[in-house]
């Protein structure tokens, strides 16, 4: 890990572990990783607006190899995290994608069963609907928001009760519009209508 992602890593676990009201800018992919890493690591519910689902994804690997010069430790990391998660039957985690068969093609074999346990709903949004940004929230104070629908560069606090307040509301209502389904299933059509 370069220096400049180790002191990063080192700034979000701190701000994490002592849900610090403090802003931090979420700039790339490996800092996406750093960033929810942080989350799992310290949350008992999160619940991810996606378009791909890409920290989940295989690709999101490689990119963040890309980024860090080959090194594994940071993808590594974030698999431990969203496992020890997952692990919890306490924990929850929902997630929304925007599109589902790209998501589930893809899913990281390292993650691949963690992500069927009774702890985890996946949502598909209704294709006529299309947020401008995407936006993870962990328990009620934790928040990485993008900037844009494209972009891995986002906000991030982790003690801000009053925004995770409205990103909580705005996930409640993207729910309405999504049907539910499974990863464990790839051979036939499991879109369920909630």
């Amino acid at each position: 890990m370069t220096e400049e992602l180790n002191n990063y890593s080192n700034l979000v676990n701190e701000k994490a572990q002592n849900r610090e009201n403090f802003l931090i800018l979420n700039d790339g992919v490996a800092h996406n990783a750093i960033i929810m890493t942080g989350m799992f690591n310290n949350a008992k519910e999160i619940c991810m607006f996606c378009g791909e689902g890409s920290i989940f994804r295989d690709d999101f690997g490689d990119k963040v190899k890309e980024e860090n010069a080959q090194d594994s430790d940071i993808i590594n990391a974030l698999h431990k995290a969203i496992k020890e998660f997952i692990g919890n039957i306490n924990n929850s985690l929902k997630v929304i994608v925007e599109n589902n068969a790209s998501f589930k093609e893809n899913i990281s074999k390292n993650l691949r069963e963690s992500l069927q346990g009774s702890n985890v709903k996946f949502y598909l949004l209704d294709n006529k609907i299309a947020p401008e940004y995407h936006f993870s929230i962990g328990d009620n104070c934790m928040y990485r928001r993008e900037i844009g629908r494209r972009e891995h560069k986002a906000f991030v606090n982790f003690n801000d009760e009053d925004i995770v307040k409205l990103f909580k509301e705005q996930f409640s209502m993207l729910t309405f519009f999504s049907g539910s389904f499974n990863i464990e299933k790839e051979e036939k059509s499991d879109y369920v209508s909630k």
